[in-house]
């Protein structure tokens, strides 16, 4: 006889998302696994979002409307985590879509090979250009150790929580950091080292919102001090693995490099910053070698480290020619999709 379907929890923080929502929404309710426990969690919205959410509910009742007041995206999935009765948990971004398939595969897969984590791709997409890749479905299984180097190397998979489907018991006295921001990066690793087995999917099922306006120039204008927490976290996941799984230094050590130049690229050179760009500038130097070095660095990161040589200016230099390439590569690419479509 064959296993009864299990009980998945899906949640969905959201806050102003009116305009995004339903594409999300639809996108969920329509899954072809319908053993769905559907968790929103309306974060404080002043738009009409939370009214939407109850609309939805009113209509499907696998789908639970919580509201509370705005704390932040943290909290909202903290909340979310405290309603699941499921023995699985999804995350989905209330400005996200997902395909048809996306339960299904990733909970079939899990099922197949007794994995606690199983992922599937994500592709960025902008609003008005929606994204559709097919092909058929690869699967690789990898052990604990396999798949945290993965995660560290971002090689098939990100540190966000989206993409990825997780036996509830790997949550057990695991919440995402309240008043944090790159809050994944804390303890993403922490569930990977939980899970006996991973299961990385090739399809590509989640489609993650981006804004097509941003530059480096807003980014650095909108820097906030506190977006070096990332930085603490990265440093916390080395002395982890430092402790359980020492084999991976390396790859954990790549991993804070990695966050280290993306902190560089986007730090405003100003004497309110000069003690951040101390710390980046020293992580830089003391692991560029370590990253050169290593043959499972990504090509660019171990270019960055190369370059890192010649000091902050070449290094900077060409952390902007790359941004600036690949705005206008961005903008031309949307430009001729819009005009195909018109």
């Amino acid at each position: 006889m064959a296993k009864a379907k299990e009980l998945i929890s899906i949640i969905i923080p959201m806050y102003n998302v009116e305009q995004y929502f339903p594409r999300c929404i639809e996108s969920v309710i329509n899954q072809t696994y319908k053993k769905l426990e559907i968790i929103i969690v309306d974060d404080g919205s002043t738009d009409l979002s939370g009214t939407l959410a109850d609309q939805y509910a009113e209509q499907d009742q696998r789908i639970k409307v919580v509201h509370q007041p705005n704390g932040g995206n943290a909290v909202a999935r903290n909340t979310g985590l405290k309603q699941v009765t499921g023995n699985w948990i999804l995350f989905v971004d209330s400005d996200d879509y997902v395909e048809p398939n996306y339960v299904e595969l990733l909970y079939d897969t899990a099922i197949k090979y007794d994995a606690d984590l199983s992922l599937c791709n994500l592709q960025v997409y902008e609003w008005n250009h929606p994204q559709k890749i097919t092909g058929k479905n690869k699967a690789t299984v990898k052990s604990t150790a396999e798949a945290l180097s993965s995660l560290f190397y971002q090689k098939g998979t990100t540190p966000g929580p989206c993409a990825k489907l997780y036996r509830t018991k790997l949550f057990k006295n695991i919440s995402f950091p309240v008043g944090k921001i790159c809050e994944d990066l804390a303890i993403t690793y922490q569930l990977f080292a939980r899970a006996k087995k991973v299961v990385f999917n090739s399809q590509t099922l989640y489609y993650y919102l981006t804004n097509p306006s941003s530059t480096m120039q807003k980014q650095m204008r909108n820097f906030k001090r506190d977006r070096v927490v990332g930085l603490d976290f990265c440093e916390e996941a080395v002395t982890f693995v430092d402790e359980k799984f020492p084999e991976l230094h390396t790859a954990a050590t790549n991993r804070l490099f990695t966050e280290a130049i993306y902190i560089f690229t986007d730090l405003p050179r100003t004497k309110e910053y000069a003690d951040v760009m101390d710390r980046v500038w020293k992580i830089i130097k003391n692991n560029r070698a370590a990253v050169i070095a290593d043959p499972e660095s990504k090509a660019n990161i171990r270019g960055y480290a190369k370059i890192s040589y010649g000091g902050k200016r070449a290094l900077l230099a060409t952390l902007r020619t790359k941004n600036a390439v690949g705005n206008y590569l961005g903008a031309k690419r949307r430009k001729k999709t819009t005009t195909t479509l018109e």
